[in-house]
């Protein structure tokens, strides 16, 4: 945090004024209950801020390898519309391996994007949980008190 010290400024200020008795001293718990809280959630939201903005990130990454995918897809469809027929057939025979190992590689660029989006939905989803768990406890705290 770029504001951290004069935070626990504020802080150690506020919790030495309760030590001293103010005469102030309940408006000052007030204040600094209130900002504790305001704090915790500024914190929280960007946390979540944070974790959706390397979300839009990786679906941007996955949008790129969709879009060449795609790109290569239509290049394909081309290519057997004006493609005239081969002189030999090791011609088709380099033809055809040209083509697996083409889609290989493509089909192995889809797998890792499916496999990345897998794995993002899990972490988000253990992230809303924890998030849950979090206000859970909150809630169970204030009702303590």
């Amino acid at each position: 945090d770029a504001r951290a010290e004069q935070m626990a400024a504020f802080e150690a200020d506020g919790q030495r004024m309760l030590a001293a008795k103010h005469y102030a001293s309940t408006d000052i718990a007030k204040a600094l209950a209130g900002w504790a809280e305001g704090l915790q959630q500024l914190r929280s939201l960007l946390s979540e801020h944070e974790s959706l903005l390397r979300l839009v990130g990786d679906m941007q990454g996955h949008v790129s390898e969709l879009n060449d995918t795609s790109s290569w897809l239509n290049s394909l469809q081309s290519d057997l519309t004006q493609r005239s027929v081969p002189a030999s057939v090791d011609d088709i025979i380099r033809e055809r391996e040209d083509f697996d190992r083409s889609f290989a590689l493509q089909q192995a660029k889809l797998e890792a994007v499916l496999e990345s989006a897998r794995r993002e939905e899990l972490q988000r989803q253990q992230e809303l949980a924890a998030k849950e768990r979090l206000a859970v406890q909150a809630a169970e705290e204030a009702a303590r008190r």
